[in-house]
């Protein structure tokens, strides 16, 4: 399942820019293609909104373009984004085993494992099954 901006996304919307509520509307609308071509815009301004970068990976994965998930989530990841880096974390797991990296979607999850509570017993499981 995508990821539910309703129930976990933590912020004040009137802080959120014109363009990423547009965005974040027309991925909870489950319109993908377009979404990740808003969230790509954002991205690609001065000062983008990092979260930008989770939503556009999710986008990809819903695409099944896991190659380029696998990318906004490092980048993600990298830039160590508070709000967004267990989860992040836990869809590029994702993404790396539907791209048959088993042994980097272990060293995420076992890292899941250690460090993080989003997914832990999830990870797990997976961790488990490898």
């Amino acid at each position: 399942n995508p990821y539910s901006i309703t129930i976990d996304y933590r912020s004040d919307a009137s802080l959120l820019s014109d363009a990423f509520q547009e965005a974040l509307k027309t991925y909870g609308n489950q319109e993908y293609d377009s979404a990740l071509k808003l969230f790509k815009k954002i991205i690609s301004t001065e000062k983008p909104e990092t979260s930008a970068l989770f939503f556009a990976g999710i986008c990809s994965m819903e695409l099944d373009d896991y190659s380029n998930a696998i990318s906004y989530f490092n980048e993600l990841i990298y830039q160590n984004n508070l709000l967004f880096t267990q989860q992040a974390s836990w869809y590029l797991a994702l993404s790396y085993l539907k791209t048959n990296q088993k042994t980097e979607a272990k060293k995420i999850l076992e890292h899941i494992v250690k460090e993080y509570k989003y997914k832990h017993q999830e990870a797990v499981e997976l961790l488990d099954e490898l």
